[in-house]
């Protein structure tokens, strides 16, 4: 397991395909990996692999919001200097 911004994910089914190494989960696992996690990885990861979250730490901060909601801030109009 591993916690990214106060959510519990288990890596352990997932390792063997992790992109990056087995080897890099097993090191990080059991630990806060938040910082490591968004320095490698765009934010539309953790909605792929939603299946992965177990739970939520007790005393965690709000959650952060999906890449779709984020996705629906952007203005849907173009813009250009003029």
């Amino acid at each position: 397991w591993m916690i990214i911004d106060g959510d519990v994910y288990d890596v352990s089914t997932f390792a063997k395909f992790h992109p990056g190494g087995k080897q890099t989960l097993l090191e990080l696992g059991g630990k806060d990996v938040t910082e490591d996690f968004w320095g490698l990885h765009r934010h539309e990861v953790l909605d792929k692999y939603q299946r992965l979250k177990k739970g939520r730490v007790t005393d965690a901060p709000p959650p952060r919001p999906s890449a779709l909601e984020e996705s629906k801030k952007l203005s849907r109009v173009p813009f250009a200097e003029s």
